[in-house]
């Protein structure tokens, strides 16, 4: 199964197109949001909601540099400034699955969904959540929600978040139509090849397979899951010379993928 993640929209989540901060810009806007706090009498609606957004992206940043007890400050102080904002609501329930509050998760998914008349990101999000505590068919009908909102525009994400959940609910003839469209959306989304290759060779469809692979080799450096897809692809088609000198290739250049590889398989 694929060892990627599921694609987590955080910084659309935010409402800003910006980077995330780095750590300079982190410590000087500390500075700013003082201040900010102090004159919040004063500040006008349209500044609470981008302090606001301010707080959530440091909130974020912080949460991914494993600083928690930051991230929930900043998270909290977002959710004080705009209380309607869907966007503080959907960043907060990141923080609460990443510190395994999956009750206060949820709770914060929902509430972003009721505040919010463009749902793609929060549908999007809220699914992958639920795809990560395995609750499948619920994941599916909420990816299939994000897809409805047609102002959202990384719909190619929200297929090829769908394709990997449904993966990894073995649901393999789901998850290639679901990565079709991915590529169809955004045919840059090349990454997405080796997952379509893997599902592929899954349902034993073995040329379709090297066909994904193929194309995905033209775009990438090889790696030890592709070179891995490649050798299981050879062996099922009994390509035995290929599949040698594929397996030498895994035993010394990636040998610890190749034992983590095949514990995995014995234990699914």
């Amino acid at each position: 199964m694929r060892k990627g993640m599921l694609i987590v929209a955080l910084w659309a989540l935010s409402g800003c197109n910006a980077h995330p901060p780095t750590k300079s810009t982190v410590a000087k806007t500390e500075v700013n949001q003082l201040s900010t706090a102090q004159e919040a009498p004063r500040v006008a609606a349209a500044n609470y909601t981008a302090a606001a957004q301010i707080n959530v992206q440091m909130g974020l940043e912080y949460l991914k540099q494993g600083h928690t007890a930051l991230a929930k400050s900043k998270l909290l102080h977002a959710l004080k400034l705009d209380p309607s904002s869907a966007a503080s609501h959907s960043a907060m329930a990141y923080f609460w699955e990443t510190v395994q509050e999956n009750k206060e998760a949820e709770r914060e998914y929902r509430k972003a969904l009721r505040l919010t008349k463009q749902k793609g990101a929060v549908y999007n999000n809220f699914a992958t959540f639920l795809c990560r505590q395995n609750r499948y068919l619920e994941a599916d009908k909420t990816f299939k929600l994000a897809l409805e909102d047609k102002s959202y525009p990384e719909s190619a994400n929200v297929f090829e978040n769908a394709g990997l959940c449904a993966a990894k609910n073995r649901n393999f003839a789901g998850a290639e139509h679901y990565l079709q469209n991915a590529l169809r959306h955004d045919p840059s989304k090349d990454d997405v090849l080796l997952e379509l290759a893997r599902v592929q060779f899954s349902m034993g469809h073995l040329n379709q397979a090297k066909t994904s692979l193929e194309h995905y080799k033209k775009h990438h450096t090889p790696s030890a899951e592709a070179v891995y897809v490649e050798w299981k692809i050879a062996q099922a088609l009994h390509n035995t010379e290929e599949a040698i000198a594929l397996e030498f290739t895994l035993k010394s250049q990636y040998p610890d993928f190749l034992d983590e590889s095949k514990l995995e398989e014995a234990s699914s």
